[in-house]
């Protein structure tokens, strides 16, 4: 047997649709079965009518009937999809979008030699370089750098061989990184670190030097572990 409340809200409903779609028009017997079969939940009512469009109409009570009604392209989307299809499309790419490069902080690059790599198809590649020699100038690196050319490239010099690490804090530019060893070989190549990413990255095998060049240049260039590196030795001196 049903409950009081829940035929008081039946009555109610019905009188709602009856006022909402005029005198004229009676309510269809299907939508008839939905109300007389449906038991509602918190005082709320869902159904679906044929019209094209949603109603929203109020009972002498606080209780709200939510009407969706089928459309030819099918019904509409609940409220909660709606708003997760906002999130994913617009707020997630500015909440994960990286921050431009403080302008305060650029950093113009210098040209202070020329560095050759023989591939191994015997054809030279060459680039000017800026040198990292000083403890300042290794911590820095190509940070606060808005761009860097294909023909360029930032040379580390180290004292001795070891295992490298290096990472991509305040770096705005995705990198190759070329270690080379002490006879200047080529002896391990990271590809397209990823900018601003403070996760270390390390050599395989120890290294004496490292060149950062332009992400992706290696792959391009045919660049590949064993190749020669050609530099003036006493331009790293």
């Amino acid at each position: 047997m049903k409950s009081e409340k829940t035929l008081r809200t039946q009555r109610e409903t019905k009188n709602c649709f009856s006022s909402l779609r005029g005198t004229k028009q009676s309510i269809p017997n299907h939508l008839k079965f939905i109300l007389n079969c449906f038991v509602p939940r918190n005082d709320r009512i869902d159904c679906f009518v044929p019209r094209n469009d949603r109603i929203d109409c109020f009972v002498p009570r606080n209780d709200r009937i939510d009407c969706f009604v089928p459309r030819n392209d099918g019904l509409f989307f609940c409220h909660s999809l709606m708003w997760w299809f906002i999130f994913v499309i617009i707020v997630l790419p500015i909440a994960c979008k990286q921050p431009p490069p403080p302008s305060n902080n650029q950093v113009p690059f210098k040209i202070d030699t020329t560095l050759k790599i023989i591939n191994a198809n015997n054809e030279i590649i060459e680039f000017d370089v800026e040198l990292a020699t000083d403890d300042y100038k290794k911590e820095r690196g190509l940070m606060y750098r808005y761009n860097l050319e294909e023909n360029q490239g930032m040379f580390f010099v180290f004292d001795y061989m070891e295992i490298r690490s290096f990472w991509m804090k305040n770096t705005y530019i995705s990198l190759d990184m070329i270690f080379i060893d002490e006879s200047f070989f080529i002896v391990d190549i990271h590809e397209n670190a990823f900018p601003l990413s403070e996760a270390s990255i390390l050599s395989k095998v120890p290294a004496k030097y490292v060149f950062e060049v332009k992400g992706g240049l290696c792959r391009k260039m045919n660049i590949r572990v064993g190749d020669k590196i050609m530099i003036d030795i006493k331009d790293i001196k």
